[in-house]
This record gives structure tokens, C-alpha cells and sequence, in this order.
């Protein structure tokens, strides 16, 4: 006989949430092996789902294959401030980082000399990849960019992302930036054991101070809509997302959610939108176990 389960989020994801909350008697959820014997299906070439407590593996789609992780690199940038500069640390637009960065998109607009909060700094890189942040917590932390790469390597070496190489803070595709689906999950799980970095990772909106160059106060939003009530892909289990890629480059997606206690992490990469990515974590499916 069999044990239907339809659900609303992450198809692979708070499914397995659903199936472990339900307490002894449940079906349990499927292993890697296992994946054949269940109606689940993502688009994403690479693709991951950890239990956050243990890490134990309960999905897993090419997960140890390089892929380009764009924008996710940031989740990184904002660890590494958050671990090595104070909230309320000042960290000032210099002239050498103002270099640094397309001035193009992607940025928060701030200027020559103008001076924020590393928190303020942290939250508009992990909210909105704004590239002009990062370079200021790059360079509050390690004095230039390059120096703050080569922190971002150790610190991948040192959390076992074995398969991850970076050769900058923004994301940028230069063709020897990658990682893996399973060493993004795994930075988010060792990172969450930071409460600021969850903290970050899972604010649906942050409001930034007037600076000594802005007299307003300006509020930014996360660009990923599973955190925000007003946006069609809200969910209220998602605890903690992010959202990057291009048309280019491909989209990729790292989500933690919780429900009935036990707490999850899901990443997708390289798929072809981001409606895709979000389909992937976000679909209605139903999961056919004995």
C-alpha cells in the first residue's frame, strides 16, 4: 500500500521535512540510492538536499561535479565579515575598491568615502548582491581583494569544500571560479552555526542608517521571494535563501527550511532560469513511498 504526500515547497526538499516530522511511524525519507523508488525530479543539473543538524545526505543529483556558482560566492564574503569584523565596525568606500567593481548593476550606489556598518555592508551583499559592499568587507577584512580570496580558499580547505576554487568576491564567471552543490550546502550548514550569519541569511528586508554621504535611511529587500510574505514564492518554513545567476551563466539556489523540528538545506545549480530554480525548490509534487 502506498503513502501519498503532496506538498507545496521544495518537491525534494520539504518533503523530506514532512516525512520526518510525522514522528517513528513514517515512511522514511529516501536516500541517494534510493531515488529510483520515488516520484522525484529536479531540472537542475547539480542538486543537493542535507539533513542541517547532521549532515546526512537525503538527495543528491551530481552534487560533487564543478559547476559555475555565481553570485552564491557572496554567502562566503558574508561569513567572513561576519566572523571577523564587529556589526558595528565602520567600513569606508576607498578609492582602490571603488575600482574594482561594474558600476553598471548590481551594486547599492555607494559612493567615494561613504561610510556604513559592516553589518549594514553584510546585509546588502547576502540581500541583494550588491557588488560595492563586498568589496568594502573584502577590504575591512583582509586589506585588498586578493588577499581576501585567498581567506575565502583557506576558509573553503577548512570547512572541507574540496571541490571549490575561488578567484573573486563577486561571483563574476572568469572560467576557474567553481564549486559544487554539496560544498554550497555545506557552507551554509557551518556558516548557520553563526546566529548573525542566520540571521542575515534568512532577513526577508534590512534597513541601512543614513550615512555620512546619504541623509535617508534606505531599506533593500531579499531578491529571493521565499522570504518575503508580499512575493508569490513566500513560504513561511523557509528559513534562509538565495537566489543568483544569469541567463549566461545559469541560475543556481541555496534554501534552508525548517519544519516540525527538523531542519534541512537544499542547494540547485545550473539551471536554465530562474523560474526553474525556484520550480525546483518551490513545485507541488507528490512523493510515492512504501
Amino acid at each position: 500500500m502506498y503513502k501519498k504526500i503532496a506538498l507545496t515547497v521544495l518537491c525534494f526538499f520539504l518533503a523530506a521535512v514532512s516525512v520526518h516530522a510525522e514522528g517513528e511511524d513514517a515512511t522514511p525519507s529516501p536516500s541517494p540510492s534510493e531515488e529510483s523508488q520515488y516520484a522525484v525530479s529536479v531540472s537542475a543539473m547539480k542538486a543537493v538536499l542535507i539533513d542541517q543538524d547532521s549532515g546526512t545526505v537525503l538527495f543528491d543529483k551530481n552534487s560533487s561535479e564543478p559547476a559555475d556558482p555565481g553570485s552564491l560566492v557572496k554567502m562566503m564574503s558574508v561569513y567572513l565579515g561576519i566572523t571577523n569584523l564587529s556589526g558595528d565596525q565602520e567600513l569606508t568606500m576607498s578609492d582602490a575598491a571603488f575600482q574594482t567593481y561594474s558600476h553598471d548593476s548590481g551594486v547599492l550606489w555607494i559612493n567615494r568615502g561613504e561610510t556604513m556598518s559592516a553589518e549594514s555592508a553584510e546585509y546588502a551583499s547576502m540581500l541583494t548582491s550588491a557588488n560595492d559592499t563586498t568589496a568594502m568587507i573584502a577590504e575591512g577584512v583582509s586589506g585588498d581583494q586578493d588577499s581576501f580570496v585567498s581567506l575565502m580558499n583557506q576558509t573553503a580547505s577548512d570547512l572541507g569544500m574540496t571541490g571549490t576554487v575561488f578567484s573573486n568576491i563577486f561571483g563574476i564567471s572568469d572560467g576557474t571560479q567553481t564549486s559544487t552543490a554539496e560544498d554550497i550546502a555545506l557552507l551554509v550548514r557551518k556558516a548557520g552555526n553563526q546566529e548573525s550569519f542566520r540571521t542575515v541569511f534568512g532577513a526577508a528586508s534590512y534597513t541601512i542608517p543614513a550615512t555620512n554621504v546619504q541623509s535617508s535611511a534606505r531599506t533593500i529587500v531579499n531578491d529571493c521571494g521565499f522570504l518575503k510574505s508580499s512575493d508569490s514564492h513566500y513560504n513561511e518554513e523557509v528559513t534562509g535563501g538565495r537566489i543568483a545567476g544569469t541567463d549566461d551563466t545559469g541560475y543556481g539556489m541555496a534554501v534552508s527550511a525548517s519544519r516540525g523540528g527538523t531542519n534541512l538545506i537544499a542547494v540547485v545549480l545550473e539551471e536554465a532560469d530562474s523560474a526553474s530554480a525556484y520550480a525546483d525548490s518551490l513545485i507541488s509534487c507528490t512523493i510515492s513511498a512504501v
